[in-house]
């Protein structure tokens, strides 16, 4: 070796640089910055399609409780089993007991959508399904008018529901 390599090389060893340069701690910033951009580009299409399928299955959750309560009763006295039925809301639906729904029933139960999650385009008679007790069957139903849909509107994604008689349902992602 020569005479400069052995300083440098005598020099390194007994003055050992202690910690990080302004450029390396720049450097390292500028990449943590940039994969947390793509990592957030990335998933950010993801939460709203979460949302939508979430409060799909919650709100068909909840339809067949409502179904399962009217067909069971849960009552000692069948001739006061009552009907159990949802009302859609552009926003929200409640659950609620009775053969009509009325806002001002202190037992209604309200589900509320997020912002950008609505009901679109129901064709259900004033907005209620309404299950019948024991027979579980959908009350006043019409085969015309059985559809309404879900839809995320910062998405653009849409499921369209239709209902039948026996309260079955049929759910389709558009």
């Amino acid at each position: 070796m020569n005479r400069k390599s052995k300083d440098w090389l005598h020099r390194s060893i007994l003055y050992e640089d202690k910690g990080m340069t302004l450029v390396e701690i720049l450097v390292v910033l500028a990449l943590f910055t940039v994969v947390f951009a793509i990592s957030s580009i990335s998933l950010s299409g993801l939460i709203p399609k979460t949302n939508l399928s979430e409060y799909q299955q919650m709100f068909v959750s909840d339809l067949k409780r409502q179904q399962m309560q009217a067909m069971q009763g849960n009552y000692s006295n069948l001739d006061e089993a009552l009907p159990q039925g949802v009302y859609l809301g552009d926003d929200q639906y409640v659950l609620f007991q009775g053969d009509t729904f009325q806002a001002s029933d202190s037992a209604n139960v309200v589900a509320t959508l997020p912002q950008d999650v609505r009901f679109r385009e129901v064709t259900i008679p004033d907005r209620q399904i309404i299950f019948l007790p024991l027979s579980g069957e959908v009350m006043n139903y019409q085969s015309d008018l059985d559809t309404f849909s879900l839809e995320n509107s910062t998405t653009g994604d849409r499921v369209d529901f239709e209902i039948n008689q026996l309260g079955a349902m049929h759910a389709q992602k558009n």
